[in-house]
């Protein structure tokens, strides 16, 4: 091993990926280490991730990104921003609102007519 990392987090809960107790103090989410990892072993478990049946990546829309001082996640069609300035949430209006939001927020590059044919909007 080439040394053991853990992620933690601290506000409200409403601010973690849904997994947190409310708390005001620093809460574990993730550790990992720097091992090398077998391609096979990723491979696994981006496969399962994309093909498992009723988990939240095969059933909802998701897009999350970390920011300067906080991070924005949009799920389906409710984006919701942490940072500095507290929490901001709204629903994606059309496709239209959800193209602009994936591009200016996430980075993430999709066409208005890609959009438009996602079960989202049907």
């Amino acid at each position: 091993m080439k040394g053991e990392w853990l992620l933690e987090r601290a506000g409200p809960a409403h601010a973690t990926d849904g997994r947190a107790q409310a708390h005001e103090d620093w809460q574990p989410q993730y550790s990992f280490d720097l091992s090398a990892v077998g391609q096979a072993d990723l491979d696994q478990a981006n496969h399962w991730t994309s093909t498992r049946p009723d988990t939240r990546f095969t059933t909802l829309h998701v897009a999350s990104i970390p920011l300067p001082s906080g991070f924005a996640s949009m799920t389906d069609l409710q984006l919701t921003i942490h940072d500095g300035a507290g929490t901001r949430s709204r629903a994606i209006t059309d496709a239209a609102d959800y193209t602009q939001s994936l591009r200016e927020i996430f980075q993430i590059s999709l066409d208005l007519e890609e959009a438009a044919a996602l079960a989202l909007f049907s």
